[in-house]
């Protein structure tokens, strides 16, 4: 897990390989997805099959992988926002950030690093909300 400091609030990473196929099958140890989502590599393994997708909220998993591929047909760098649940039932709001590796037998695999916005994510829609008020005043 790589700490990271958003508005001097800690919040926790996970780094990730995955093939760009339908499920964003983990090539890499899922113990540090695990972290960020409550689980530990094996259930990750078992439960959610090795999928990142998987552990997406499942209202989210066909507009995310809509916008994977509107992603990548301009650029190999993805970023976007995706709903999740932590294994306790907490929801949780993360940002993926990563880039798609093209293999010489014409694989691709995507690199990327997953971070918890979720108080980010709130204390920006209550801002939102409040302006929103204001103006309505």
């Amino acid at each position: 897990m790589i700490p990271l400091e958003f508005g001097g609030v800690a919040k926790f990473s996970g780094l990730y390989c995955c093939r760009n196929d339908s499920s964003l099958t983990l090539e890499s140890d899922a113990a540090e997805l695990g972290e960020l989502f409550g689980y530990s590599a094996e259930e990750i393994k078992t439960d959610y099959h090795n999928s990142i997708l998987e552990l997406v909220n499942e209202e989210a998993r066909e507009k995310l992988l809509s916008k994977l591929a509107e992603q990548l047909s301009v650029s190999d760098d993805i970023e976007w926002i995706f709903p999740a649940f932590h294994k306790n039932g907490e929801m949780l709001w993360v940002l993926n950030r990563g880039h798609r590796v093209r293999r010489e037998n014409g694989q691709e695999s995507l690199y990327g690093l997953l971070v918890d916005i979720t108080k980010l994510k709130y204390e920006y829609d209550a801002e939102k909300n409040e302006v929103s008020e204001l103006q309505e005043l």
